[in-house]
């Protein structure tokens, strides 16, 4: 038959065209024994044989040859029941039939509604089977059930609050007490809320104050007045209190009585200032007279004065001299225990007794001869001997 239609018998004649090929065209299959071409019976071939069956897919038609020899929609691509080109599906769409919008299954971050529509699962989800059910976060985030959210997990760097990821994850701000530093978490210096190195703090946990020149938080005890020591763990506590003041509770430091220097309540001095001592009887530190032998009254500012003497006694200077004879040899003024002044001829020693002085040239008890001075060889020695 084909040389009644081409001039040559190597061609194909197609007749729906009426025209002469050396190889059928697209859309086609041919028939060796007729030489002719024959259109194919369904839109999806690029070729296809005499039974119809697809041999060869178009690429630009979006279409793959499948194992029952159907040029069928590349994934992302439907068929439309009438086209050759498959149309793309929806953006939201993974896989589509029948129209663009009609998903079979959802892009990443996606998810198939009742509708066979793609809905968009929550933020940094990478695949979820419901608004409310992810199933995998996006490489970096961890998903928490509890309130259905998929969070930067940043423990993976220890002590890391908040952080970013990229192409990794990356610390943005440390937990309180530490600081950033290459993308790891350091310590601060210890009781260092917030810091910018390991030598700089910018500030201290509740209750300490920073000290720059030795670069530490140490705790303040100010806000309790009169407060020495103190800790903290919810709150501040004294622990002691600075002297002349106890601790009635843990916040308050109470001032002892007058002139008390330690005291564990108002009616139990510890310890009293210089120059006081305890009266239990009247719970007070009084002015300690006892010092001054016979004194029984004196002040005390910056030493012990005495301003009146027990009978028998005259206040001279600072001391009680006793009115009666003294029991001292050669004294002439005393105190119960020590000599005050020695008789005329006498000097007083260090050791509190009343010695002969040779050479005044007065001549008392326990001397030979005093001329009045202390020369060897002029009749009276110099030890008052003759």
């Amino acid at each position: 038959m084909r040389f009644a239609y081409c001039a040559s018998p190597n061609l194909y004649f197609y007749v729906a065209l009426n025209s002469c090929y050396a190889t059928c065209p697209a859309r086609t299959s041919s028939s060796s024994f007729y030489s002719e071409c024959y259109a194919c019976p369904t839109y999806d071939c690029y070729y296809c044989a005499s039974s119809g069956l697809c041999t060869q897919c178009s690429a630009t038609d979006n279409r793959y040859l499948s194992n029952t020899s159907r040029c069928l929609p590349n994934s992302g691509y439907y068929d439309d029941g009438s086209n050759s080109l498959a149309p793309a599906c929806n953006a939201n769409c993974l896989t589509c039939t029948t129209s663009a919008t009609y998903c079979t299954t959802c892009a990443a971050g996606k998810y198939l509604t009742g509708t066979n529509t793609c809905a968009a699962c929550i933020t940094n989800c990478a695949a979820c089977t419901a608004a409310t059910s992810c199933t995998t976060c996006n490489t970096g985030y961890t998903y928490t059930a509890a309130n259905n959210s998929c969070w930067l997990n940043c423990s993976t760097i220890s002590h890391c609050s908040t952080c970013t990821y990229t192409t990794s994850l990356a610390c943005s701000t440390c937990a309180n007490g530490y600081y950033l530093s290459t993308n790891t978490c350091p310590a601060c210096i210890t009781n260092c809320l917030s810091c910018s190195s390991g030598s700089s703090c910018t500030t201290c946990t509740s209750g300490y104050t920073y000290t720059a020149a030795n670069n530490s938080c140490w705790l303040d005890c100010s806000p309790i007045s009169h407060c020495f020591t103190c800790s903290y763990t919810t709150s501040l506590a004294c622990i002691a209190c600075a002297s002349t003041y106890y601790l009635s509770s843990p916040t308050v430091c109470t001032a002892c009585i007058s002139n008390c220097l330690s005291c564990s309540s108002p009616s139990n001095c510890i310890t009293c200032s210089t120059g006081y001592a305890y009266n239990s009887s009247s719970l007070s530190c009084l002015v300690d007279c006892s010092p001054i032998y016979s004194c029984t009254s004196c002040t005390y500012s910056s030493s012990l004065t005495c301003t009146a003497c027990a009978t028998n006694y005259n206040l001279t200077g600072n001391l009680c001299v006793s009115t009666l004879p003294c029991t001292f040899t050669y004294c002439s003024s005393c105190t119960q225990n020590t000599c005050i002044h020695c008789h005329n001829g006498y000097s007083l020693q260090n050791n509190g007794n009343c010695a002969a002085v040779c050479g005044d040239g007065a001549l008392v008890s326990g001397e030979q001869c005093d001329d009045g001075n202390t020369n060897n060889n002029d009749g009276c020695s110099s030890q008052c001997t003759v």
